[in-house]
Parts: C-alpha cells; sequence; structure tokens
C-alpha cells in the first residue's frame, strides 16, 4: 500500500511517498522524500517561495549527478567488500607477473648473503626506486600471499550487510547582484542480505582468478595512474565480484542536500536603491530504491592529494629523471644520390 503526505504552501514545504507492510517490518521498501525551506524573500509580504537565481543553483547539475554515482559505486564496493567479509586476493597478477616475483624474491635473498649484491641491489639505488619497489613489488606480493590464505580458510555467513559512502563541496557565485555560497552533501547507504550459492565459483572470485579483464589492465604499465583519473580497475573488478554469490532484500538509499546561503541585491521599494539582502535556500532529497546497483562505467575526475600519490608522482619522475637520455641519430654519407640523409 502507497502512502503520500505533502505540505506545498508557505516557506517551508514537503512531500513524502512511501510504502506500507504488514508485521514484521523487515522488508525494505522504497521510498521518496523532498523538502525545501528558505528565509522571506526581500521586501514581499505573501510569504510564499520564490524560485529565483539562488533556488536554482540548489538545483543538481548533470556533474552533481555523476558525482552522486561515484558515491552509489563506493558503497557498493564497501558492501560487497563486507559481505565477503573483507576476503580477496589478486593472485592472477601475482601469477601472471611471477618471472618478476621470482627475480625479486631471489635478489633480496642473495643481498641477504653477499655482501656485493646487497650493495648492488640497495647501497646503489635512489630512494624513489627503493619506495616504488617497496610498493609496487613487495607489499602486493605479501598482501596476495596473505588474502590468498584468509580466503581459503575463511567460512561463509550469511547475514545483512551494508556500504556508506558520502562527499561534501562547495561552490561560489559572484556577480554584480549576487554573492552566495553553495553547499552540496551527497551521501549512498547499499543494502542487502547476502549468501554463497555456488562455493567453487565464489572461491575463484575472492582469489581474483576469474576476471581476465581486470588482470590484464592491472598488468598494463601505469594503469594505477589512469585509475586515479577514471578508476577503470574498480569498475573491471566490479564486474565480477559478485559471481557465486546471490543477493537478496538489497536496496539503495540516496540522500542529496544543497544549501545556498549569501546575499543578494534587490532595488528597495521606498528609496528605489539596490540594496544588499540576505538571502537561504535549502534543498533535501532522501530516495529509497529496491535492488542492488549494477556496476556504472566512471566519469573523469581530477584525484584527490594524498601523501601516497605525491609520494608516487616524486619517485616516477625522479626515476625518469636520472634516465640517461637516448643518442640522437647520427647522420651519415651516401655515395648516390644526396649527399647526406638520415637514417630511417
Amino acid at each position: 500500500m502507497t502512502r503520500y503526505t505533502s505540505r506545498l504552501d508557505g516557506l517551508t514545504t514537503y512531500s513524502r511517498e512511501w510504502e506500507v507492510q504488514r508485521t514484521p517490518y523487515r522488508a525494505p521498501l522504497p521510498y521518496i522524500f523532498h523538502k525545501r525551506s528558505e528565509n522571506p524573500y526581500p521586501n514581499s509580504t505573501h510569504g510564499q517561495q520564490v524560485n529565483d537565481a539562488t533556488y536554482m543553483h540548489t538545483e543538481l547539475t548533470a556533474s552533481d549527478y555523476n558525482k552522486l554515482t561515484n558515491v552509489v559505486t563506493l558503497a557498493r564496493s564497501q558492501a560487497v567488500s563486507r559481505l565477503k567479509e573483507g576476503r580477496g586476493a589478486a593472485l592472477g597478477l601475482t601469477l601472471l607477473d611471477w618471472r618478476k616475483s621470482l627475480s625479486m624474491i631471489t635478489g633480496a635473498l642473495k643481498a641477504l648473503i653477499w655482501k656485493a649484491e646487497r650493495k648492488k641491489l640497495y647501497y646503489k639505488k635512489k630512494s624513489g626506486d627503493l619506495f616504488l619497489e617497496g610498493v609496487f613489488g613487495w607489499l602486493p606480493l605479501i598482501s596476495d600471499i596473505y588474502a590468498a590464505i584468509d580466503v581459503l580458510d575463511g567460512a561463509h555467513r550469511s547475514s545483512p550487510v551494508k556500504g556508506k559512502s558520502s562527499i561534501i563541496f562547495s561552490r561560489k557565485y559572484n556577480t554584480p547582484n549576487e554573492k552566495t555560497i553553495l553547499q552540496i552533501e551527497l551521501g549512498a547507504m547499499v543494502g542487502a542480505q547476502g549468501r554463497m550459492s555456488n562455493p567453487n565459483l565464489a572461491l575463484l572470485s575472492d582469489l581474483g582468478l576469474i576476471n581476465p579483464a581486470a588482470i590484464a589492465w592491472d598488468a598494463v604499465p601505469y594503469s594505477f595512474i589512469v585509475n586515479w583519473f577514471i578508476p577503470v580497475g574498480t569498475y573491471l573488478e566490479s564486474l565480477t565480484d559478485l559471481v557465486g554469490y546471490d543477493v537478496e532484500n538489497a536496496y539503495v538509499t540516496t540522500f542529496a542536500k544543497r544549501t545556498c546561503v549569501g546575499k543578494i541585491r534587490e532595488v528597495h521599494p521606498v528609496t528605489g536603491q539596490l540594496v544588499w539582502y540576505d538571502r537561504r535556500v535549502e534543498q533535501l532529497t532522501v530516495e529509497r530504491q529496491l535492488g542492488f546497483p549494477t556496476p556504472s562505467f566512471p566519469p573523469f575526475q581530477l584525484p584527490s592529494a594524498d601523501l601516497f600519490k605525491s609520494l608516487v608522482t616524486f619517485s616516477l619522475l625522479q626515476q625518469k629523471l636520472q634516465d640517461p637520455p637516448k643518442d640522437p641519430p647520427k647522420v651519415r654519407p651516401m655515395t648516390k644520390g644526396p649527399k647526406w640523409r638520415l637514417p630511417k
């Protein structure tokens, strides 16, 4: 049964639509809630809302919806991780790069035994090379071994899981008649009841051996840098992250709050002069839809600055700057035809 309530008059309006159910009230049901509130418009006495430029700023744009899609994707990834109880390995890439891993291990063992090898492998290396070797060599290898043991040793439990994610960002509007700041809060919660339907496929999925596209992408040089701008790797992994699992009673709840606060300039009714007035408009939308969200290809976004990305970038630049320059092509004389010619 669907119920609806609303208030569509005054400075604060809202509407709500929801479903009702019988006891024991455990099934997630869809609903939508929208609320708008604002202060009285300058020089107005009707006590009603005004759809001015400040209000239009609080309407979600296509860019905002893309950000909300990213938030839902992050919440989905967290829910899947909790459904699998945090188990997951990347043995596919480890097996693909077994020669590099073996060379790294044998080199480290030689360095522990012979001083000459130790000097060759570590003493003469720059800090950037050592950092990259540790971050993209030793740490993934050790993590994959530990994760594989955890996957093989773990037992799956069927229980409700939830994943949450949120972001906050702002925009400024500075025009001759408006000086306002818009703050947008976007959030999502993904919930479901998970159970293992095919233990064999679930094991292969948890070990990272069932998705060749994700393995091939991780093997591409510098693909992790592309993931900073467009998380292609996360998208490819999400295509098969639920292989061997079934989800029930799944739902997605999204939250979008937009608040625009500042000053606007209007004509004073008595003096006829332009006067600055306070203005505040806020909109809130909460919506729940049933079903587990499907993977969606993420749009381009600028990466967030953090210490890890800064260290990786610095180490790569240091490594490239230390590479010896290539010899330019040499001009050689020809006995026939033109006197000088560059080699092909």
